[in-house]
């Protein structure tokens, strides 16, 4: 088996305890029953890595609506409820379908696989613990259904109850302080944050605030932050981008919104697919959480440069300006353009 049916296979143990019976085979992975909504598990693309190397996009998908037209009052009423809600997933909208799911994509790689293998897990988990709320929920307010199981997949619901709520116990119960320490966000400074992709940084005791370039005179901003307590899973690492998106009516930045999430989240990494897009007063944003309990010691750093990756496409996506030499300079970041009109320049 190669890295993308070996992760295949190690989140169908980890999830449905390895009962063949629980789930159903598809050809590039399986669809299963955490409890009322259905979730998919399955590779989705193949890719090769910048040395060679075969990769693999595994999608984590499970259902919320069905019969959903996403017409403009809808789809600015989950710009306000669901969209902005720090997780590992966002929602997607398939047209064709008319049905609204909780998407999360990652690339797969075999150096990377051991640990990529348990934010997959994790995203899978916390989107069966998401999605019959928020189903519950958008089905009263929108005209739409709620994508429900049948019945006949009850004892597969009542058999993932068990290590769903196990799971969700030791999130919990590890999220009651944070876990990412100073230094590491001080290392990550000295180490990558004092040269390009970033034009500037800055450091605190539990945060990180970095700007990249953003067309030809600005900056986006990419924050990290491990003080901010989750109001569901407790502490562990937010993460929020923004870019100035002046240009873009309301509407318009929320249909952006909804195709970023479609193309990161069911087909194409950008950075990682951990997420959502979200627009509101003139910026778009992306944001995740990643709670305690996935704490690696170089989760920071790998989430910096999956960050600089997506700045780096939706800079070229908004504004049409390639990053080059020049778009490092210290004079376009924050503090730089403010000294310059301070300075008359």
């Amino acid at each position: 088996m190669h890295i993308g049916q070996q992760t295949i296979a190690w989140l169908h143990q980890m999830l449905t305890g390895g009962d063949r019976a629980l789930s159903a085979s598809l050809p590039e992975g399986f669809r299963w029953w955490p409890n009322n909504h259905a979730q998919t598990i399955a590779i989705v693309g193949e890719e090769r890595g910048p040395e060679g190397e075969a990769g693999f996009l595994i999608g984590v998908r499970t259902e919320m609506l069905r019969g959903l037209v996403l017409n403009d009052t809808a789809a600015a009423a989950l710009n306000t409820l669901v969209m902005p809600f720090a997780s590992l997933s966002g929602p997607v909208y398939d047209p064709e379908t008319q049905t609204l799911s909780l998407c999360t994509l990652a690339r797969i790689y075999d150096h990377i696989a051991t640990w990529m293998r348990v934010l997959l897990r994790a995203a899978a988990w916390m989107q069966a613990a998401e999605a019959p709320v928020w189903a519950s929920a958008l089905a009263q307010l929108l005209p739409a259904q709620e994508a429900l199981a049948p019945t006949s997949h009850q004892e597969s619901q009542q058999q993932a109850s068990a290590r769903h709520a196990a799971f969700i116990q030791e999130l919990l119960k590890v999220g009651k302080h944070p876990y990412w320490r100073p230094i590491e966000f001080q290392m990550l400074h000295q180490q990558f944050l004092q040269r390009p992709p970033v034009v500037f940084a800055t450091v605190d005791r539990m945060g990180v605030g970095i700007e990249f370039p953003f067309g030809q005179k600005e900056t986006s901003l990419c924050e990290i932050l491990a003080d901010q307590p989750h109001p569901r899973y407790g502490y562990g690492l937010f993460l929020l981008q923004s870019f100035p998106a002046y240009d873009l009516t309301e509407q318009q930045g929320i249909r952006l919104a909804f195709e970023l999430n479609a193309l990161e989240l069911t087909s194409q990494v950008i950075g990682y697919g951990f997420g959502s897009y979200v627009f509101r007063d003139s910026t778009l944003y992306f944001t995740a959480f990643f709670p305690n309990l996935l704490y690696r010691h170089d989760l920071l750093a790998n989430l910096f440069f999956s960050c600089a990756a997506r700045a780096q496409a939706i800079s070229l996506r908004l504004t049409g300006c390639p990053w080059t030499e020049a778009s490092f300079r210290v004079s376009r970041s924050a503090i730089g353009r403010m000294l310059g009109r301070f300075r008359g320049k």
